[in-house]
């Protein structure tokens, strides 16, 4: 009888370890897809408004961030995972939905894969890449807790459809991806709110990207949202 309940105790720990392990294994390939993709974001320290994350997301020099991280400012520095860095301009801004659009002038070698949120499910593990209070290409993880939630921007302007999880985001993960298992980026993080929750920006619907994007064959259509600055890549 003993040797009974050892054997199934064993096989429980053993299921456990599987379990465990293929999580792991499911996080740790998913943020080696992403993260060669996510930079640091700097703006000059005269005209700073926070050292953030963001995500390239053309091999051309595209780079998605929040407007709150570039601030006024029109040109930052981008430094990527391998520790190469380049200037890059702000080509548009919207702080009503806390998104920048910068042009880098170096080609990169990694770039994110922009998925749809309207395909995320409440449960599902969300995974955090930034650079959270100095603290370069940092990993949190946590599920999407929440769809279709609101919040007000610095301007008082409302964001629908946010994104709300429970990965550790902390300041400098502005503009940083929220990453689904496939690899496929489903938000940009734009906010820890007083209490503990998080919430990111939903990408899926409102990205942006310049104009130029619509000419290529692999790239998303584009339209021009009516209260955006910048154009904006609608992924279908």
């Amino acid at each position: 009888m003993l040797d009974r309940a050892e054997n199934k105790n064993d096989l429980k720990i053993s299921a456990d370890d599987l379990l465990l392990d293929a999580y792991s294994r499911s996080v740790a390939d998913t943020v080696e897809m992403v993260g060669p993709a996510v930079c640091r974001v700097e703006a000059p320290v005269e005209r700073r408004a926070g050292l953030g994350s963001g995500m390239v997301i053309s091999s051309d020099g595209l780079v998605v961030t929040n407007s709150h991280v570039v601030g006024e400012t029109n040109t930052v520095r981008v430094i990527v995972p391998d520790g190469s860095s380049a200037q890059a301009r702000v080509l548009g801004r919207d702080p009503d939905t806390d998104i920048a659009l910068l042009r880098a002038n170096s080609n990169f070698a990694a770039v994110a894969e922009l998925g749809d949120s309207k395909s995320l499910r409440r449960g599902q593990i969300a995974i955090a890449i930034g650079n959270p209070l100095g603290f370069d290409w940092t990993v949190t993880t946590g599920v999407v807790s929440a769809l279709g939630r609101s919040m007000r921007a610095l301007t008082g302007r409302l964001i629908d459809d946010v994104i709300q999880t429970d990965a550790a985001l902390n300041p400098g993960n502005s503009g940083g991806p929220l990453v689904a298992t496939n690899g496929k980026v489903v938000g940009i993080n734009t906010a820890v709110i007083r209490g503990g929750r998080r919430r990111g920006r939903p990408a899926a619907h409102l990205v942006p990207a310049e104009p130029g994007l619509k000419n290529r064959s692999n790239a998303a259509p584009v339209a021009i949202h009516p209260d955006m600055n910048a154009p904006t890549a609608v992924l279908p």
